[in-house]
């Protein structure tokens, strides 16, 4: 049996050389549920990296076939031996009580990906964020103790938000490896040759359904912003500097219109301090804390009064 020190050791180093973003916000959180939140990832991460490394279509779909297997071990068959990724997905799993369904559903998001999955309209592409990434919020919220209905539908939503920001900036990435994920629909509206992507002649006109695409992203930022208010302070924290840096991808994509895929769009160190310091402000101008209150509530604090 893996020691949790292990666990530990290997979500940590697959939080830090998978994404510079997600690390940072993670710090911000209490260790215990920084730990468990990188557990989380680091499945996340193994089975991204596995579908995304496969050297075609028919073995991605063979890898996928496997890993929903060993991901189904992991909550069902608790006397198998599994590799790494696994054992994190069932120690998080287990202690907070996560449906079993979420993590088969990204998996079957990831399928949409390996089938050739086409995305004809807005639902569709709703769908695959929900599978992607929603999910991800959904099981996040688990960790970090929080049931209530308006809390989880907010945290799927945040979830969303990040994906479609993903998105938006990564189209260019995703075309090369033959994968579109703005509805057909918007590609017909705006004329635009899904064939002929790359194509300068329609870089403005890819400027606006990537503006629209941004503007859906910042209706589920909104909507994942109102549920912060369940969390503890450390965990509303996290969050709150987590949305403002993805966001600000997405603000820098827009900025740079038609040279937004010149070169990948990013938040440098300074800026992510920042970013994570308007949080706390953020998080601050929400409560009727008065300043002679402790800035770093106890463990019995447990919500922010700011619903």
């Amino acid at each position: 049996m893996t020691e949790l020190n292990d666990l530990k050791s290997f979500s940590h180093k697959a939080i830090v050389e998978g994404s510079k973003s997600f690390t940072f916000a993670g710090y911000l959180f209490a260790e215990e549920v920084r730990d468990d939140a990188f557990a989380l990832y680091a499945w996340c991460r193994h089975c991204d990296d596995v579908i995304d490394n496969a050297q075609s279509s028919d073995l991605a779909l063979k890898e996928l076939i496997q890993l929903k297997k060993f991901t189904s071990d992991a909550m069902e068959n608790l006397d198998v031996e599994l590799p790494l990724p696994f054992q994190t997905l069932r120690h998080v799993v287990l202690k907070y009580n996560i449906p079993r369904t979420y993590p088969i559903e990204l998996l079957n998001g990831m399928e949409m990906d390996v089938s050739g999955f086409e995305y004809k309209t807005r639902d569709d592409l709703e769908l695959y964020c929900y599978r992607v990434a929603g999910v991800v919020g959904l099981m996040m919220a688990h960790i970090m103790g929080v049931s209530d209905q308006k809390a989880l539908n907010a945290a799927c939503a945040l979830g969303k938000a990040m994906q479609l920001t993903n998105i938006s900036r990564d189209i260019f990435d995703d075309y090369r490896i033959g994968r579109i994920y703005i509805p057909q629909s918007w590609l017909d509206t705006a004329g635009i040759d899904r064939n002929n992507l790359f194509d300068p002649e329609q870089r403005e006109s890819l400027v606006e359904v990537v503006d629209r695409i941004l503007a859906w992203a910042d209706n589920y930022y909104e909507e994942g912003h109102s549920g912060i208010g369940f969390l503890n302070w450390r965990c509303a924290l996290a969050i709150q500097s987590a949305s403002n840096i993805y966001r600000e991808i997405g603000s820098i994509v827009r900025k740079k219109g038609a040279t937004a895929w010149n070169d990948r769009a990013h938040t440098s160190s300074s800026r992510k301090t920042l970013l994570a310091l308007k949080g706390a402000v953020q998080i601050v101008n929400k409560t009727a804390w008065q300043i002679s209150k402790p800035w770093f509530p106890s463990k019995n604090l447990d919500v922010l009064d700011f619903q």
